[in-house]
Parts: structure tokens; C-alpha cells; sequence
């Protein structure tokens, strides 16, 4: 049987610190239209436009979930609404006041958080308010369970260590390469995968021939891309934005090593950022590539997307879809919409492509409560196609400590 839990007021002091508007739910009503039967998400990201980082991929996937989910019946015969309430991944504290916004609509799960140290800073606010919160971010050491992290914190897309990794093993074992030069931006994310990455190197015994970081608004990288002159690869874990600074200053500096990157690397092609002979040799460690795959689903979604939003598909979009499916199991498992009994099906339930993912062949909570464990390596090409040339299967990891 399903359960709802009571609506709950939001104390004065919560909304005299809550300085971030909500956008409209999936109807395109606000909040307060919401039926009180609806099972209710919260989104914690921001859309394009909103800042130099904002992109609409996430919402556009997970809008295409929700829009799927209501067609079918909704969950246990109710429908889904969301709130969302723009998070910037570069501003952890403003996130945590976008969380507790979020919070008073009091829905079954969150999903986003598009950056590790968002949810580390959140942390006392997840613990307090006991909502589940799946996160869009490669999971570094700090936000792990047992660390910094919340027991209420997950993280969808694997683990910044399982990223670099397979990043790191792709490079050295696949291309051959012997001495690699990292890039980064000098923040939570790009400092977290760079150590990441500088971590597998020593387990794979490859080379590095230096460090250097960057501001993540970056928009001349010269002095970096000359460091990276004695390297035979690099890899660089920035946004979409200063990524394409690197790969133009490549080609007018002379460069033509590969590059390596993460979930940056689709946009910064689809969005026409740098074009061909800058993504040449290009590759993108992700958990999925929509763009260049052979998995008939993930296919079908990219198709979809293309059809409604006239774009095409990123990681980015899929994994907010499957986010959105990975709550809904969730919330089915516990029978119930109270945010403390969804938290403990996360730790419990396995999702599979029956349940209606398309970026992973499975979600399961390892003890970091970390979510994905394979990582696909894409290779772009001159003429912005893709293909996936391999998929590395991750270590899930214990609970941080043990």
C-alpha cells in the first residue's frame, strides 16, 4: 500500500534565508496549483541562460521521464509534478539555500546537484531535512558516504576515482600512451579529478608531465596549453567552455595529441564549440554516449529528444532521465512518498533497463552510495560524429573509512 506523508509548513527561519525563486512545475503551473496527491520532485540545477555554466539538458531529460511516467499511470496511479530551483555547481553555499527552498514542497526525492561539493556543503541541511538527493556529478572522495557525505546524498553517475580511472586506463592501455599532461579547472570538480586521475596514473604506471588548472570562466588558456607541449595526451576536466579554448589553442599552437575529458565533452561538440581538426582526436569518458551508441534504448531516447527539444541528446540529458527512473523505483519499493523511507530503498533497490533507463546497464548503491559502475569511452571526429570505443567496467566502492 501507498503511503503520503502530510504536507509540512516551512518554518519562518528556512524561508527568510531562501533567496532563490522556483521555477514552474512540469504543467507549467506553480507551486501552489500542485494537487496534494501528485508525488512530488525537486530538480536542483539551473537551465541555460541563468548562468555562463546553465544548461537545459538536464531538465529537457528529465522532462521527457516525467512526461513518460504521467502517460503510464504516474507512480502507484499518481501523477508526478516537480518544483525546480536553480543550483549553480560553482556556488556550493547558494546551493545548499536552493535545497532548502526545494525542501518546502516537501517531495519524495531531489534530483541534482551537478557537483560534489555541493552536496558536501549541503550536507547538514540533507541530514536535517531527510530527503534523498541523486545527484549528476562523478562522486569524489570528500562527498562519499563516510566522509563529508550525507547518509541522504547519492551519486548517479559513478565515482570521479572510476571515472579517472578508466579514463587514465583507455589512454595508456588502448592508445598507448606513456607520459600524460592534466588539466583542470581550479575548483571543487576539475581539483577533485585531477587528483583523481594523478592517483591512477601511479596504479597504472604512466607519466605525468605536470598540473595545471584554470578559472573555470577561462577564455585564453595559452599558458596551460604550452605546458602541455612535452605530453603525448592529455586530459583536462573543465567545462564545456574553457575545454573549447584548450582544443582551438591545440590546433593553433601546434598540438595534435589527444584529449580526454568528461561529461563536458559531448556539449562542447553538439553546441558547435570547437569543430574540426579541434575534436579530431577527442574522447569523453561518460557513462553514455547518445550520440554514438548501439544500445537500441538509449537509441530510442536520443531519437525522442531530437524529436521534441530539435537537439540532440547528451549524457547529461539521459542521466537526468534515468534519474528520474531510479526515484521512481525508489518510491514504489518503499510504498511510500516520505523521504527517510525512499532514502532506504535507495540502498536496497537494483535498476535495471526494464525499469526504464537507457544510460547504464544498472544502478546499484555501493557502500559510497554511489550509483553507476561502468564508465564508455567516446571518440568524436572531425566532422562532430561519435562513436563508443569501449566500456570499462569500474570497482564499486566500500563505505569511505572501512
Amino acid at each position: 500500500m501507498f503511503t503520503s506523508r502530510p504536507l509540512i509548513a516551512a518554518s519562518a527561519a528556512t524561508a527568510a534565508v531562501i533567496l532563490l525563486a522556483a521555477c514552474s512545475g512540469a504543467d507549467g503551473s506553480d507551486e501552489g496549483s500542485k494537487a496534494q496527491d501528485d508525488v512530488r520532485l525537486a530538480f536542483l540545477w539551473e537551465i541555460e541562460g541563468e548562468s555562463p555554466v546553465g544548461l537545459s539538458d538536464f531538465q529537457n531529460g528529465a522532462d521527457l521521464a516525467i512526461d513518460e511516467i504521467n502517460e503510464a499511470g504516474g507512480i502507484d496511479g499518481r501523477q508526478v509534478t516537480y518544483t525546480r530551483v536553480p543550483a549553480s555547481p560553482l556556488d556550493p553555499q547558494a546551493s545548499t539555500a536552493a535545497f532548502l527552498k526545494a525542501t518546502n514542497d516537501e517531495p519524495a526525492a531531489m534530483v541534482g546537484f551537478l557537483a560534489s561539493g555541493q552536496a558536501v556543503a549541503a550536507k547538514s541541511a540533507l541530514d536535517r531535512a531527510q530527503i534523498p538527493v541523486i545527484g549528476i556529478y562523478e562522486a569524489d572522495d570528500a562527498v562519499r558516504f563516510g566522509n563529508q557525505g550525507s547518509e541522504f546524498s547519492w551519486a548517479l553517475n559513478g565515482s570521479g576515482q572510476g571515472t579517472s580511472l578508466a579514463a587514465v586506463e583507455f589512454m595508456t592501455e588502448d592508445l598507448g600512451l606513456t607520459s600524460l599532461g592534466l588539466m583542470g579547472t581550479n575548483e571543487a570538480f576539475g581539483l577533485g579529478q585531477i587528483e583523481s586521475s594523478e592517483a591512477a596514473l601511479d596504479e597504472l604506471g604512466a607519466t605525468s608531465v605536470g598540473t595545471v588548472t584554470y578559472d573555470p570562466t577561462a577564455t585564453d588558456l595559452t599558458q596551460q596549453v604550452l605546458a602541455m607541449k612535452d605530453a603525448d595526451g592529455v586530459l583536462n576536466w573543465g567545462y564545456p567552455n574553457p575545454l573549447a579554448v584548450q582544443l582551438k589553442q591545440f590546433v593553433e599552437n601546434g598540438l595534435t595529441i589527444p584529449t580526454m575529458t568528461g561529461a563536458s565533452g559531448p556539449i562542447v561538440v553538439n553546441a558547435g564549440l570547437a569543430t574540426g581538426k579541434a575534436i579530431a582526436n577527442f574522447y569523453s569518458a561518460l557513462p553514455c554516449n547518445p550520440g554514438g551508441t548501439e544500445s537500441a534504448a538509449l537509441q530510442d531516447f536520443a531519437a525522442a529528444y531530437q524529436e521534441k527539444y530539435d537537439a540532440s541528446a547528451t549524457n547529461l540529458a539521459a542521466q537526468a532521465y534515468d534519474a528520474v527512473y531510479v526515484a521512481k523505483k525508489a518510491i514504489e519499493e518503499a510504498g511510500s512518498d516520505a523521504g527517510a523511507d525512499v532514502n532506504e530503498a535507495l540502498a536496497e533497490i537494483s535498476v535495471a533497463p526494464e525499469d526504464g533507463i537507457v544510460c547504464s546497464s544498472g544502478y546499484q548503491a555501493d557502500g559510497s552510495h554511489i550509483l553507476n559502475h561502468e564508465v564508455n569511452i567516446a571518440r568524436f571526429h572531425a566532422d562532430g560524429s561519435s562513436e563508443t570505443v569501449s566500456t570499462i567496467q569500474v570497482p564499486e566502492l566500500p563505505v569511505a573509512g572501512e
